[in-house]
Parts: C-alpha cells; sequence; structure tokens
C-alpha cells in the first residue's frame, strides 16, 4: 500500500495493533560471483487496529506484485518492487539497498 499522497506523507493507516503476512519467491535468472539477479512474485496481506476505532484499517489490505533483486560481491543487493493494491488498481514502484 502506498503510504503517500502526491509525494507526501500520511497516506499509511495508524493503529497500535496489526498482523502482515508477507510472501514472496524468487527464482535466480542469472549468477556468477561478482553478480546474482533474482526476480520473483510476492503477495502481502495486513490489517492495522486501534482501540478507538478511529485509525486502522476498515478491511484486510491486499497487495501484489513483482520484485527484482541484484546482489554485487557477494555483499550489498538492490531490491525493486512494483506491487498493486489489489482493492484500489494503484500501483506505487519501491527501490532499497540490503546489506
Amino acid at each position: 500500500h502506498r503510504a503517500t499522497i502526491n509525494g507526501r506523507k500520511g497516506r499509511a493507516p495508524l493503529g497500535r495493533r496489526y498482523v502482515v503476512v508477507n510472501a514472496e519467491f524468487e527464482k535466480t535468472i542469472y549468477d556468477n560471483p561478482l553478480l546474482r539477479m533474482q526476480c520473483g512474485p510476492f503477495l502481502d496481506s495486513g490489517t492495522i487496529a486501534d482501540q478507538s476505532g478511529l485509525f486502522g484499517s476498515q478491511r484486510w489490505q491486499w497487495d501484489t506484485g513483482v520484485q527484482a533483486r541484484i546482489r554485487l560481491l557477494g555483499g550489498i543487493s538492490v531490491v525493486l518492487s512494483y506491487g498493486w493494491d489489489l482493492r484500489s488498481g494503484s500501483g506505487t514502484f519501491y527501490g532499497t539497498t540490503m546489506h
């Protein structure tokens, strides 16, 4: 789920209690000592709640998409993913690095 509106923070649901379930499957498409490339689909689901009932998500949220992971020299990885909110149909692109 996208957590921004027009590039600004403030769209993410708030709450003190939450459940998140993630599933991803990666297939190695290229591998040598310098570079490893993996791709695959993912499915994320979750719900958020708050005692007051004023915050949180009203329903379970479902997102799916594709992810690519590129690892250089067996160390740092660049992860690029594009996901779709299955309720609204809107998509978003994320990029991050991991060690």
